[in-house]
């Protein structure tokens, strides 16, 4: 495995298991067999646990930063609740042949999955560009 992938492939395992409940408390071994490697291979590509975690942490800053970079004007909290809203409309669309079937209203192939995910992708790119909202002022009584 060449030096990048390996690293690419522990930061991913290493991803997977801090998505897991107690998944921070994880050993560096735990880590290495999630990631098919040998703890020599963590070490040489990540170091410590400390360092791994740091590294971890730094793929994370760049993934949150990336949607502000090519969304401007957006704040962070804005931009968290379109990028939830846009996992979900696809979660719950794309799985699901009822909710599937509901979207296309006869205008698509149902089963075609590929040609509504498409759509999905126009229709959450759309989304993602729209202004931002601004929150009302509410008049108090």
């Amino acid at each position: 495995m060449a030096s990048q992938a390996t690293k690419r492939t522990i930061l991913d395992a290493a991803e997977l298991l801090f998505a897991e409940p107690g998944g921070a408390a994880t050993s560096l071994r735990q880590r290495a067999r999630r990631a098919g490697v040998d703890l020599a291979a963590v070490h040489c590509h990540c170091g410590s646990k400390a360092d791994l975690a740091r590294q971890f942490r730094a793929v994370g800053r760049r993934f949150q930063a990336g949607p502000a970079d090519v969304l401007p004007g957006h704040g962070a909290a804005s931009l968290s609740r379109r990028l939830h809203f846009v996992g979900d409309a696809m979660a719950q669309t794309l799985p699901n042949a009822a909710a599937r079937a509901h979207r296309t209203r006869g205008l698509r192939d149902p089963d075609d999955v590929d040609a509504l995910a498409e759509h999905r992708v126009a229709f959450a790119i759309g989304g993602l560009h729209a202004a931002p909202i601004r929150p009302s002022v509410r008049a108090h009584a």
